[in-house]
């Protein structure tokens, strides 16, 4: 059974259509990483799972039930906000015991539930600290421990690693991970950034202008684009896109495109380059379009002929 569904599900606030009539599933488990720019619809799909907001038609399924008209409280749903949202007036202690003692627990199994995930995320030494004596790391750690004190079976997380830097980011993301893998919570993560999604989902969702642009794991979503959006936006550098004689569309990844040691394949000038210490990226023109490929050779120059090869095997055909 699937964990959620959306069955064409539409949104809009005065004339702006947010999400315009879209539809898929969360399977009971899984990792599942909604990416794509600014203002695409993204955390209005979070607000629309957790009932903060309704949507204009369509249906919300949760485990067979449809929750569209539901209020909040009957979703087993935890949110972690992208600002964190702690109480300052409260200890990080009552942070996390707050939703505990509203469902009026007993304090000795507060107690217990506390202290477990305290020590499961680090912070069991910040339970008496406020909000405003933590760190932007701390203040995470404490939001995800109030998610997961609820033991709800879906937690929901908006941008919750933008505003800190990269090594924080990219320790709270292996712990994330591990995280979701030892509990098995089906788990909703939305971003702007691929490679949070990239790394952090069983699947991926990418959505643009309130539409679906594709859904797969990250192998598919980076070997089979199924729009050019999706090749331009999963990829680092930039999927190349050409046309032919024709208008088709096709599109290949620069670490697809290989310098031939020998004079076989076609000959173009390098145009600039790149130099980021492990990999070069390497800019050239070839029948009127700029491409880009990726090599670890450091002893090219602008201005220099190269010859290229492309296998076919790789390039993606855009109707």
């Amino acid at each position: 059974m699937k964990k959620i569904q959306f069955n064409d599900v539409f949104k809009s606030y005065e004339d702006n259509q947010i999400l315009k009539t879209i539809d898929f599933s969360v399977e009971r488990g899984e990792a599942f990483v909604i990416v794509g720019p600014s203002g695409s619809g993204k955390s209005t799909i979070l607000n629309l799972i957790a009932g903060l907001i309704k949507p204009d038609s369509g249906e919300i399924i949760m485990e067979g039930r449809a929750v569209t008209h539901e209020s909040p409280k009957t979703r087993n749903v935890s949110f972690v906000f992208q600002d964190f949202a702690l109480y300052p007036h409260m200890s990080v202690y009552n942070n996390i015991a707050f939703a505990l003692k509203s469902k009026r627990m007993n304090k000795t199994d507060i107690n217990t539930r506390v202290d477990t995930i305290a020590k499961k995320l680090h912070i069991e030494k910040l339970l008496k600290r406020y909000p405003n004596e933590l760190s932007g790391g701390q203040k995470q750690r404490v939001a995800l421990a109030r998610a997961l004190a609820t033991e709800a079976d879906i937690i929901l997380m908006d941008e919750p690693l933008s505003s800190l830097d990269t090594d924080l980011r990219l320790k709270l993301r292996e712990e994330l991970k591990v995280f979701h893998k030892e509990n098995n919570t089906t788990l909703i993560f939305v971003t702007h950034d691929q490679t949070e999604a990239m790394t952090l989902a069983d699947r991926i969702m990418i959505i643009n202008n309130g539409t679906i642009e594709q859904i797969g794991t990250p192998r598919e979503i980076y070997l089979e684009p199924m729009t050019p959006f999706v090749g331009k936006f999963i990829g680092t550098p930039k999927m190349n896109l050409f046309k032919n004689d024709v208008g088709t569309l096709f599109g290949i990844r620069p670490q697809h495109i290989k310098i031939s040691d020998s004079h076989l394949g076609e000959p173009v000038v390098i145009t600039s380059i790149d130099y980021l210490g492990q990999e070069n990226w390497v800019h050239f023109e070839y029948d009127a379009h700029p491409f880009v490929l990726v090599t670890t050779r450091v002893d090219l120059e602008v201005g220099q002929t190269i010859h290229i090869t492309m296998d076919e095997s790789n390039i993606a055909t855009f109707n």
